[in-house]
């Protein structure tokens, strides 16, 4: 409903003519949108031993355990067991 208000107070406006939802795709925006622009995301850090290892990290070796992960057939096993620990330590779901 706020979205809905929002948008309808900006071309109600006519100073309009593009709204950008900003962020990624996201299926709640497929709703709103006619058409969808590309994104790009940019990191940036100091070139010091802690951003060379998160960007290894993020960037190669993340990638690289996903895709050996995949062709072993853990990675779903793996990403389930993760969302379910994620929502019992948030107490969504109950310990059983």
């Amino acid at each position: 409903m706020l979205t809905a208000r929002e948008l309808q107070q900006v071309f109600e406006s006519k100073d309009c003519e593009v709204y950008d939802f900003l962020g990624g795709f996201l299926t709640n925006k497929r709703g709103w949108a006619t058409a969808t622009d590309p994104t790009v995301t940019l990191y940036a850090d100091y070139p010091t031993v802690r951003g060379r290892l998160f960007h290894w990290m993020y960037f190669d070796a993340k990638p690289c355990a996903k895709r050996v992960l995949a062709r072993l057939r853990l990675l779903d096993p793996l990403l389930r067991m993760k969302k379910t620990l994620a929502r019992r330590t948030r107490g969504l779901d109950a310990w059983t």
